[in-house]
């Protein structure tokens, strides 16, 4: 699955600011073995690994059933989204993250605070970035911490995710089925997606019909 054309976009955004940003600052958390790892320690390794262009463990850190959802946004199939739910997600996941060094080098960039709360039936940690909240990463208890590439980005493809949704709405059977139940579990990373203070109004709106699409399809 390759990036959208507005994925791209947020990207190079992304990247641009993060070249402004000071390298200072960032922590590195070690869990002893064995132990969870806490929301830090994992959004640190995200970004080191980022930053090294490493978008294998970047891909390993993150919710794997988000990325069967994305690739139907990207154009697969409902029976080809079902046979990653069988297969794993995770190269999916590798080619989402291998967007963001599509454009070169991604700079180091600070951790300035992490807020945990729970909306619904989810525990989310707020990470921002280089010392504002308008650059954010979102992480979901798994219970493990993992990137919630919804709650984090999801408004650069909201209209697409969706259209997907429509199309698991408009089908029956075991595959269908199985979908559907994914998609619901991502309703409070949408609602996440919407805290967002840097959002226009454009993509509050679109977050907001894509919630609405969820609860349709639920009802």
């Amino acid at each position: 699955m390759n990036l959208s054309v507005n994925g791209l976009r947020f990207v190079a955004a992304l990247l641009v600011f993060l070249s402004a940003c000071s390298s200072g600052g960032q922590v590195t958390t070690t869990a002893p073995a064995g132990a969870a790892q806490s929301s830090e320690a994992v959004a640190t390794a995200v970004l080191d690994a980022l930053t090294a262009g490493d978008a294998q463990t970047a891909a390993a850190n993150t919710i794997e059933e988000q990325m069967v959802w994305l690739a139907m946004a990207e154009g697969a199939s409902l029976q080809e989204a079902a046979d990653l739910l069988d297969e794993g997600a995770g190269s999916v996941a590798i080619n989402y993250w291998t967007g963001f060094t599509q454009f070169g080098e991604v700079p180091p960039v600070a951790i300035s605070s992490i807020v945990e709360t729970m909306i619904g039936d989810h525990t989310f940690a707020v990470v921002s970035l280089g010392g504002t909240e308008t650059l954010r990463l979102v992480l979901r208890s798994e219970p493990e911490w993992r990137i919630d590439v919804v709650a984090s980005f999801g408004s650069t493809l909201a209209a697409r995710l969706a259209d997907a949704v429509e199309v698991v709405a408009a089908n029956s059977g075991d595959g269908a089925d199985r979908l559907r139940q994914v998609l619901e579990n991502q309703r409070d990373s949408v609602d996440m997606a919407s805290t967002d203070v840097g959002l226009n109004e454009t993509a509050r709106q679109a977050l907001a019909d894509l919630a609405e699409s969820l609860e349709n399809m639920s009802s």
